[in-house]
């Protein structure tokens, strides 16, 4: 998993991660929403008002999962892992601002940076694994993730769900979301040119059971909580009729 995650890593340098604020709210509609629903999931799993542990897997950006959760249930506590140091800064700065920062372990690095005794009533995997380049390296991040849950502990997952280059109107789409808040068409080619390069665009794979990998760590079948919300289709051509009109 280093080679992958450290690959990932390098993308999120100084610059995305002065971006990401603005940039992950543009290009991913519905993020605040995810977060939102994703801490609203795990009390309804753990039980409202009850303390516990949570594993915050990609935790760099601002922290949104720590800060939504937080505000939600003040019993919960957090371990925050981020490889960026540069979105991790960000995630520290977020939690000062918030007073969150106490509530909170900061872990530079990967999950397998964590002991192997470390146990965890729930995690959060929210904006990462697509960025995995290949199954192995997904595989590998969600069985270390596993090793460190208590048994039946709850895990959420978000993450692209198609290859950007395998739908071209979905990339379209993408690029007039842009237009609409005031990017240029150079800008709008530039980024698109960004997120097509050196395979950023793995998916999830394996259908109904989620990721590839899950059916090997002994989880149980994955609850889509947050579906898509809209969808579009093309009409197929067809014969005109002459329809008969009913009396009122």
């Amino acid at each position: 998993m280093a080679d992958g995650t450290s690959a990932a890593a390098r993308k999120f340098d100084a610059d995305r991660a002065g971006e990401y604020a603005q940039q992950s709210r543009i290009a991913l509609a519905g993020y605040e929403a995810c977060h939102e629903l994703a801490a609203c999931m795990l009390a309804a799993v753990l039980g409202s008002g009850t303390p516990a542990r949570l594993l915050i897997v990609g935790a760099g950006g601002g922290g949104p999962e720590i800060v939504t959760a937080a505000a939600l249930e003040p019993g919960w506590r957090f371990t925050a892992v981020d490889p960026s140091s540069a979105m991790m800064d960000l995630t520290i700065a977020r939690l000062e601002q918030d007073g969150l920062h106490d509530r909170t372990e900061i872990v530079l690095g990967t999950v397998d940076a964590l002991p192997q005794d470390a146990v965890y009533d729930a995690a959060t995997l929210i904006g990462v694994l697509h960025h995995l380049p290949g199954d192995a390296e997904k595989r590998a991040i969600l069985q270390a993730i596993a090793a460190r849950l208590k048994p039946g502990a709850p895990l959420v997952l978000a993450g692209n769900h198609y290859a950007y280059a395998s739908q071209p109107l979905l990339l379209a789409a993408w690029g007039e979301r842009w237009r609409q808040h005031g990017a240029s068409a150079d800008a709008i080619e530039a980024r698109r040119g960004k997120i097509l390069q050196g395979g950023r665009s793995a998916p999830f794979r394996g259908g109904r059971r989620g990721p590839a990998g899950c059916r090997r760590l002994r989880a149980s079948e994955p609850l889509l909580f947050q579906p898509v919300l809209g969808r579009v289709a093309r009409a197929a051509p067809c014969r005109k009729r002459r329809r008969r009109l009913s009396p009122d």
